[in-house]
């Protein structure tokens, strides 16, 4: 990636997070006004040479634009040189100026994020959220509020993620992939690895993979800086052989996580918490929100 490039991912990361509600230095705008003023401008020297001759500019200044002129005549790797010259210095004093800014952003993202996650965990502890909406009738306002709401809580989440992330970078942190975004914005805990992995790639539900995590019993919200670490994918399902009679096995399926979960439950044992096409009809004694 080329100084200029650089700089053009850099700018464009910083304006997403910008644009979600975070923060730069009066210095970091200074910088990338001059930038943007440098790297865009509007007319050559040529054309404000002849709107210079047809205009009413004196002899010196027709000079002086005729000598600018003649200095743009140079060729296009001599631009660029200057140009890349100009962003090897520009790149740093950018950056260092958004470095004062970058955690109080995250934290400003993150806060957000978060009072988004626990709205949709109240709404999913006020009413069964996938109930279907005959079973209703018999609910509270705030128990109707919950469930009209909860699909549209959760698109709001996987908004915020693209902007959470980039301002999570800006700060310092290494986030690979998709999958560097489930330890950001998802605190497990001693649950099942499997079963956490699982609700993060479910897309049924009125709540997607937010709602599975919610009913599995996973915390949402924005990890702290310091706090961040990689969580791994499960280990792949193990078969092994036991035996059933003389001289004759069958196969086993094995999950090497079950093993690491704190509380002895089972993948299988697990698995029924995944809120998936519930079918249980409403019951109208939830706590409201």
């Amino acid at each position: 990636m080329t100084i200029i490039e650089s700089l053009h991912t850099l700018t464009a990361s910083i304006a997403t997070v910008t644009n979600a509600g975070g923060k730069t230095t009066k210095e970091y705008d200074r910088i990338l006004t001059r930038w943007n003023d440098y790297a865009n401008q509007a007319s050559t020297a040529q054309q404000q040479l002849t709107a210079a001759i047809l205009g009413k500019e004196t002899p010196e200044r027709i000079a002086e634009l005729n000598a600018l002129t003649l200095a743009e005549l140079a060729n296009h790797v001599d631009r660029a040189t200057v140009m890349n010259a100009v962003a090897d210095e520009v790149y740093p004093a950018l950056r260092n100026e958004y470095a004062k800014t970058a955690a109080a952003n995250y934290e400003a993202l993150a806060a957000k994020f978060n009072t988004t996650a626990q709205t949709l965990t109240e709404a999913m502890q006020a009413v069964d959220i996938e109930t279907a909406p005959e079973h209703l009738m018999s609910g509270t306002d705030e128990q109707r509020s919950a469930w009209a709401h909860a699909p549209a809580l959760a698109a709001a989440l996987t908004s915020q993620v693209p902007n959470l992330t980039e301002a999570a970078r800006l700060a310092g942190l290494t986030i690979q992939g998709a999958d560097g975004t489930l330890p950001l914005t998802v605190n497990p805990g001693a649950l099942h690895r499997r079963r956490v992995w699982e609700a993060w790639e479910n897309a049924t539900g009125r709540a997607g993979k937010w709602g599975a995590l919610i009913t599995l019993g996973a915390t949402i919200e924005a990890s702290d800086l310091d706090e961040y670490k990689h969580y791994r994918r499960p280990a792949p399902i193990e078969t092994r052989y036991e035996q059933v009679g003389r001289g004759m096995h069958r196969p086993v399926e094995i999950d090497p996580e079950d093993q690491h979960h704190r509380g002895g439950a089972t993948a299988d044992q697990l698995a029924p918490s995944m809120n998936t096409a519930r079918t249980k009809p409403f019951v109208g004694d939830y706590v409201g929100i």
